[in-house]
C-alpha cells in the first residue's frame, strides 16, 4: 500500500509515491533526481 503526498524540499515541490519505507525514498529520489 501507498500513500500519494506532495513534498517540498528547498523549493522544489512535486507528487511522490511512498511507500513502507518513507523517508529512505523521499531520501533516495530526491538524490537521483
Amino acid at each position: 500500500m501507498y500513500l500519494r503526498v506532495y513534498v517540498c524540499i528547498m523549493h522544489l515541490c512535486e507528487y511522490v509515491y511512498i511507500y513502507d519505507r518513507v523517508y529512505e525514498y523521499i531520501f533516495i529520489k530526491f538524490i537521483y533526481k
